[in-house]
């Protein structure tokens, strides 16, 4: 029984006293009648403030459960994208030396005759990784960049975070952008070198 239904059921048996023409009640019948309602109130600010600990603790709990999926997953997309990043930087720095290095080796032995035909896509090819190198290493600094203005964002306030969020969001895109593109200027500077290779091929007498 909650207050409002007590504080109905009060009015509706002093409204009978009333209605029957009596003057006066029993004091201890009221002071009893009182003392239930008390209780009950007491017993219904127990039940909620109970009922309301209990949703703060269920909360706390699925906001710690959710806060740590969330984490995980933003650490886990970290090095997935770190990950990259380096092996990027790796195929194609290492195909822009090891290709430089067999240039430099090929014009010494045999001068700039035969090797001179293919020195243009050689060195289209040599110029896509030197730019898939630079694309790597300008995502990796844009990625650097985005995670310290999130960091930024979650210690300003809301008038003032949205900004540093717009910005985040700006750089995270540039970077992936550019991670991209460093794999792309790969596969294109591979092309060339596999099109000089064919092209260059001694053809088999018949």
């Amino acid at each position: 029984m909650n207050g409002k239904q007590l504080l109905s059921d009060l009015r509706g048996a002093l409204e009978g006293i009333k209605n029957s023409n009596q003057s006066s009640i029993q004091i201890d019948a009221l002071s009893q009648y009182l003392d239930k309602w008390e209780a009950a109130a007491e017993n219904t600010v127990k039940e909620t403030d109970a009922a309301r600990a209990q949703r703060l603790d269920e909360w706390k709990t699925q906001l710690a459960v959710s806060s740590a999926e969330w984490l995980e997953m933003f650490k886990a997309v970290i090095e997935a994208g770190m990950t990259a990043l380096k092996s990027s930087i790796v195929i194609n720095g290492g195909a822009a030396a090891t290709l430089l290095a067999l240039l430099a080796d090929g014009l010494r032995a045999n001068g700039s005759g035969h090797l001179g035909l293919m020195l243009t896509p050689l060195g289209w090819a040599w110029m896509c990784f030197m730019c898939g190198l630079g694309c790597a290493g300008t995502a990796t600094g844009t990625r650097y960049i985005s995670q310290a203005l999130y960091a930024e964002a979650f210690h300003l306030k809301e008038s003032r975070s949205d900004a540093f969020f717009r910005r985040g969001n700006w750089a995270r895109n540039t970077s992936a952008f550019l991670g991209f593109c460093s794999f792309l200027l790969f596969f294109i500077g591979s092309g060339l070198i596999f099109s000089v290779l064919i092209s260059s091929a001694p053809v088999a007498p018949k």
